[in-house]
């Protein structure tokens, strides 16, 4: 899948707010997803604007997909787990339409106090958390949980802290930014931390670690002179959020990112544990209406016809054990094919020619 990325307001500010720069962007995103070739489309704009016209540029490019780019139109959108507090450039209530499925990026929270470490990705309690995020998505935005991913970190972040509580959370040295570390970089940390002390925290369901980093001399080469303490993710507190995603019925997962585990199969080794995974998605038609159906005189294949959004006629057909399509014949064929009423379909009996007759604009 193609990835088209700005973490700029002002981009996607310029990129959405007209009619005519989002024909532009699509377009080119179209252009690129046919001529790869690639199977879908991810769109991860992080930042705020209008949600108005974020949620027209989403509906028309998953037009455009299905129009110009079918069976290559696998629609996903990146949203902070926070827009599940609203007031966001993410209307979840409208966008779920026009995609097959949200990530929801439940990672990158905020530590539960100021100036202190805290939490990367907490499943309870904090200012805000995991569960509670994907309660709001689905409770208070009508989003299904077929239509949504939940993102999980492959990281964590550590900071530079004067001292080492039992319940971890420590005033952190202000002097010293704080910094990501991905999970093959906490391996590699707890490799060489002098002092090392790692914990479980039960409200979280995260793990933390803190070790000390001297001024010189530090094995781990930081030397800080300061203690270091670690929130991240691994196998067993990422296999509580794959619960989640399997007892409410989510779509799957998304993990930022690919590679951060480097050298261990732990985290894989969780996933294959958790979920059967498949590698298409499902067939999921929009706005099905009036199908005809009928199947080639070998079996090979089953042809389905319906009346779709717009009126417009869609093609979908099984063969070589999964779904294909669907297809806007409409698209392809033009004004004429817009439905008046369902389709009727059948083939020949050599299995050569599809006919498809249908009541059209002047009837």
């Amino acid at each position: 899948m193609l990835t088209v990325k700005t973490f700029s307001n002002s981009v996607i500010a310029g990129v959405t707010g007209s009619e005519a720069t989002r024909q532009n962007l699509i377009s080119a995103i179209i252009n690129q997803v046919v001529n790869r070739p690639a199977d879908g489309v991810n769109i991860d704009f992080e930042g705020g604007g209008s949600s108005s016209n974020f949620t027209t540029f989403m509906s028309e490019l998953q037009n455009g997909l299905n129009t110009r780019a079918a069976g290559r139109s696998y629609l996903t959108v990146d949203a902070y787990a926070s827009a599940g507090q609203g007031g966001t450039l993410w209307d979840l209530a409208s966008l779920w339409h026009d995609v097959d499925a949200i990530d929801l990026m439940g990672y990158g929270f905020a530590p539960c106090t100021s100036g202190h470490s805290g939490p990367t990705a907490p499943m309870g309690g904090c200012w805000y958390n995991v569960t509670q995020a994907v309660s709001d998505y689905m409770n208070k935005y009508g989003v299904p949980g077929d239509h949504l991913l939940l993102g999980v970190p492959y990281y964590g972040y550590k900071w530079s802290v004067n001292s080492v509580s039992s319940g971890g959370q420590d005033a952190v040295v202000s002097s010293i930014p704080d910094s990501a570390d991905t999970y093959s970089g906490a391996l590699s940390d707890f490799s060489c931390a002098l002092q090392l002390q790692q914990h479980w925290d039960s409200t979280f369901q995260e793990p933390w670690a803190s070790w000390y980093s001297p001024s010189a001399g530090d094995p781990c080469g930081g030397n800080y002179g300061t203690y270091r303490e670690l929130y991240y993710d691994n196998a067993q507190s990422l296999g509580l959020k794959y619960d989640l995603v399997n007892n409410r019925g989510l779509r799957g997962i998304a993990i930022w990112a690919l590679g951060y585990d480097s050298g261990s199969s732990d985290l894989w080794n969780e996933i294959s544990a958790k979920f059967t995974v498949t590698k298409f998605p499902p067939f999921k038609p929009k706005g099905v209406g009036s199908p005809s159906a009928t199947v080639l005189p070998d079996g090979s294949q089953q042809l389905v016809f319906w009346r779709g959004y717009s009126n417009h006629l869609f093609e979908g057909w099984y063969s070589g054990g999964y779904w294909h399509g669907p297809i806007d014949l409409t698209g392809q064929l033009g004004p004429s094919a817009i439905l008046q009423s369902a389709p009727s379909v059948a083939v020949t009996p050599d299995g050569s020619t599809q006919t498809v007759f249908w009541q059209g604009p002047a009837n």
